[in-house]
């Protein structure tokens, strides 16, 4: 939608009581997917095990829009998006960056797997405590953050944050280690290496 709208129309859309443009385009897209996907799955015919779908949710300090708005747009379209994959018993992940504490347990009860890419240095979204709310329902997936240690830290700090990541979100299991978001050109060589090196000595399986 922010291609068709930009980014800034389209939240503004979004956050209007009535917008018939904004209700308009969403089902465009949310039927396009919806049967691009079917028809992917059924070619596949049984050969895909994960698909992988995203759309940001979330900012640095909170959702794009409110926890009401979210569950009463998006909500619906998101849902019987995962509901086709089921339907093939396909596993679901979704990309959303930022904070989205409020409405991951309305992500799961959609049906969602797993969450990518736990983003840290945003509110309210702990490692532990995501864990100790959800990691018995949700697959984790990231967490290893682009704007801390493997940025501006040195291999000690890099090391680290991966080994606590794999102690917390892998605990009992339920977590593919990943950065939180693609790895940058203007990264330390040595800092990214280290990166993969601490992937095979702390989270193996």
């Amino acid at each position: 939608m922010m291609y068709l709208r930009g980014i800034e129309k389209a939240l503004s859309d979004l956050g209007r009581k009535q917008s018939p443009i904004f209700d308009a385009i969403l089902e465009k897209i949310v039927n396009f997917y919806k049967e691009y996907l079917e028809r992917i799955l059924r070619a596949a015919n049984g050969k895909i095990d994960v698909i992988v779908t995203g759309d940001d949710f979330g900012q640095q300090n909170g959702l794009i829009c409110s926890p009401k708005t979210w569950r009463e747009k998006l909500l619906p379209g998101f849902r019987e998006y995962i509901q086709i994959a089921k339907k093939y018993k396909v596993y679901v992940m979704h990309h959303t960056c930022g904070s989205v504490t409020p409405i991951i347990p309305e992500m799961i009860e959609a049906g969602l797997d797993i969450l990518n890419p736990i983003q840290p240095f945003t509110y309210d979204m702990d490692h532990s405590m995501l864990k100790d709310k959800w990691g018995d329902k949700l697959i984790f997936h990231g967490g290893v953050s682009l704007q801390g240690p493997l940025r501006f830290g040195n291999l000690f700090e890099v090391e680290n944050e991966v080994k606590a990541c794999c102690e917390i979100l892998g605990r009992n299991g339920g977590y593919i280690i990943c950065s939180a978001h693609n790895l940058n050109a203007d990264m330390k060589t040595e800092n990214m290496v280290t990166l993969f090196k601490s992937y095979q000595k702390y989270c193996p399986y």
